[in-house]
């Protein structure tokens, strides 16, 4: 007999999630008019295999300690189907999950204001133990969840007052407390986001709050919520991220190609210049030094029709300021995957493998990085970067955008930092982390820091 989770949508039911044995799949309801769950799983055509599996692994936190903690709570097998049978309501994207036989329609639970103390107590909970991402007693009770490796919550905010989420209120910010390991890193991601909107690119408010810790919180306006001026209350936006809209698994996040981007844009996407604005990602994050840029912190976002828009930039982080990080990006550029030397020839590269127009990605490349280089000390100025931090993050932005901002403009014969040869370069010492990424070489970040762990 099969297991059933039902899945929501505007108060109507949009489909069902059926688990037999060990396999999972998904079926839409009949006369269902409203967007695909996933490009991955389109209506009236055969899915990719394993998709809708991978669908429901990838709304749960990277961090298999939280999901063990989870399930462990709530009594249940730890997997996805058993875990958000009780944490479905309130997701990434448009819809809801639930148990087979609960209508949604009644109005759920309600509201719960936090006060200061309680906002103040869920930032310090994650700041002193990353895998604490919420009070034991609050699971399965505030039924939501959020996918990486970072932790996070989120809440619902009404007229400046903070509440939790509930199936019919959705929540409309994400908090994420600075980790011991990554001081300062929400005033980083904050600022990056409003540079990235300086410099023409979608970007959602976001700004660092200090909720009771020096090291601070980055707060951000959901992008897949919006306000309804007819009813006055916010709704959903369906989203997935690009391993979602690709069916891959979380585990595979570092092995999406930015080819691979490409194509999904150009295949769903409405506005046929959409593979460029995500050049113009892309060129952002190799700027500022976000090596971490990897196959989840891009999304779509997914009208009625199944047409596609690239949604707004996010997880921002400059993880070059962190020197104990690793340099390599997530995504290579053409044969680029050192973020301090992508050339002129790698972005060639990438748009040929992509066919794209070689000439307007370089130039779309170049625009990026040219107003980045110029606005970037007075916006990290203005985030809150002093001294030798800012210096530091001048540096950055000034060693990734000179190939294609600075004078001479690079090449695409230009050298290459060295990075050794033969044998010795590829072993991976017993502290760096061996996963693959997309071009199937080992990552290298330090074990004790990487999102991989």
């Amino acid at each position: 007999m099969s297991e059933v989770l039902e899945v929501w949508l505007r108060g109507g039911l949009a489909g069902q999630f059926l688990r037999s044995g060990h396999s999972i799949s998904f079926r839409y309801e009949d006369g269902y008019a409203g967007p695909p769950l996933s490009l991955s799983l389109p209506k009236g055509e055969k899915p990719a295999k394993l998709a809708a599996r991978h669908y429901l692994d990838n709304l749960l936190p990277d961090n298999p300690r939280v999901r063990r903690r989870w399930a462990r709570k709530l009594e249940v097998a730890d997997d996805s189907f058993s875990i958000l049978e009780h944490m479905g309501e309130d997701l990434a994207g448009a819809f809801s999950i639930t148990p087979a036989g609960h209508d949604p329609k009644g109005g759920g639970a309600p509201l719960v204001l936090l006060d200061e103390d309680e906002l103040h107590y869920r930032a310090a909970m994650i700041q002193n133990d990353e895998d604490l991402w919420m009070p034991t007693d609050e699971i399965g009770k505030v039924r939501m969840s959020l996918a990486g490796a970072q932790g996070k919550f989120s809440l619902v905010n009404l007229d400046g007052l903070w509440f939790f989420s509930t199936i019919s209120n959705p929540s409309t910010h994400i908090f994420k407390p600075a980790a011991k390991r990554f001081p300062e890193v929400a005033m980083l991601e904050a600022a990056s986001l409003a540079l990235a909107d300086a410099v023409g690119i979608s970007a959602p408010s976001a700004r660092a709050m200090d909720l009771g810790s020096t090291r601070g919180t980055f707060v951000v306006e959901r992008f897949d919520r919006k306000f309804d001026e007819q009813t006055g209350r916010t709704v959903r936006v369906h989203a997935e991220d690009m391993a979602q809209a690709q069916g891959r698994t979380p585990e595979d996040k570092y092995r999406v190609p930015a080819k691979d981007v490409v194509a999904v844009l150009a295949r769903h996407a409405s506005d046929e210049d959409a593979p460029y604005a995500f050049v113009e990602m892309l060129a952002f994050n190799v700027a500022i030094g976000n090596a971490d840029a990897h196959g989840k912190n891009y999304s779509v976002l997914i009208a009625d029709d199944g047409s596609a828009s690239l949604a707004p930039i996010y997880d921002t982080v400059p993880t070059a300021f962190y020197a104990h990080l690793s340099d390599r990006l997530a995504m290579k550029v053409g044969r680029g995957r050192d973020a301090r030397n992508v050339q002129v020839g790698d972005w060639r590269k990438f748009a040929l493998d992509s066919g794209l127009d070689p000439d307007r990605v370089t130039q779309v490349a170049r625009s990026i990085h040219d107003g980045v280089a110029e606005a970037a000390s007075e916006t990290y100025r203005a985030g809150g970067l002093t001294g030798g931090r800012l210096d530091r993050m001048n540096e950055i932005v000034g060693e990734r955008t000179r190939a294609l901002s600075g004078p001479g403009r690079g090449t695409a014969g230009a050298a290459r930092p060295a990075r050794g040869g033969g044998a010795a370069a590829s072993k991976v010492s017993s502290g760096e982390c061996a996963a693959p990424t997309a071009d199937g070489t080992p990552c290298r970040n330090p074990k004790d820091a990487c999102p991989h762990h």
